[in-house]
């Protein structure tokens, strides 16, 4: 019984291979990458281009965000979700994910939404069925319509 809850943890954990680690890999990443605006994250991905692991991730937390406590709390938090919800993002993509200074009010529930969004959107983008801009288009049209009438 002690056998199976231990290959249980460790078929969950994110191992190195799991992880974005490389400076150039991050700024390839960020350079070459689409980016994805959510509530408490800026994302940026990109498809992977080692043969390691499907899918990886790599977590930014500046100094802007507050101290050390909190920026370690925020990137055990992602890394937990990520861990969790990692099969819910496209295989064979890299995801870099910036932390906002709005992140350090977030609690687990709120940062698990925000990244199930972002792999909602990922996969939809793939998949050729984004409905990202959907409403916007329209809202972002009255105005220029209002500035042109008034």
């Amino acid at each position: 019984m002690l056998d199976r809850k231990m290959e249980a943890m460790a078929s969950e954990r994110l191992r190195k291979e799991d992880r974005v680690r490389r400076r150039r890999d991050y700024l390839r990443i960020q350079r070459y990458g689409e980016k994805i605006h959510l509530r408490y994250f800026l994302a940026m991905s990109r498809m992977t281009e080692s043969g390691g692991s499907d899918r990886r991730i790599g977590i930014t937390v500046s100094k802007k965000v507050g101290c050390a406590v909190e920026r370690n709390r925020v990137k055990r938090l992602v890394r937990e979700v990520w861990r969790k919800n990692r099969t819910r993002f496209p295989v064979k993509r890299d995801v870099v994910v910036i932390a906002k200074r709005c992140v350090r009010e977030a609690g687990y529930a709120e940062i698990e939404r925000d990244l199930q969004q972002l792999g909602r959107r990922l996969t939809g983008r793939i998949e050729g069925t984004s409905k990202e801009g959907r409403g916007r288009g329209k809202e972002v049209e009255a105005r220029g319509r209002e500035r042109e009438d008034g």
